[in-house]
């Protein structure tokens, strides 16, 4: 998995995510930073997930999130929007 960083005009990588994500999907459909900085990860049917970019691990934030398909973000204050 990989992003761009757009304050540094550069593509950074993050190792496989493990954790909780992992056991179940290798898929990441829908990604997204949130204004804090904190990546997030979402495949339907199996939750939300914060990823700590540094160790790749994956935690569940919920275990529900309906995406059909569509893309996370997040607005100016941290407003999870799906």
């Amino acid at each position: 998995m990989a992003y761009y960083d757009l304050n540094n005009d550069s593509w950074s990588s993050v190792r496989v995510v493990q954790g909780q994500y992992s056991k179940k999907k290798k898929n990441v459909p829908q990604a997204a930073f949130s204004p804090d900085g904190t990546f997030y990860i979402v495949q339907k049917g199996d939750g939300l997930f914060a990823v700590n970019l540094q160790t790749a691990e994956a935690t569940r934030v919920t275990k529900k999130v309906n995406v059909n398909g569509g893309d996370i973000v997040f607005d100016g204050p941290g407003t999870f929007i799906r």
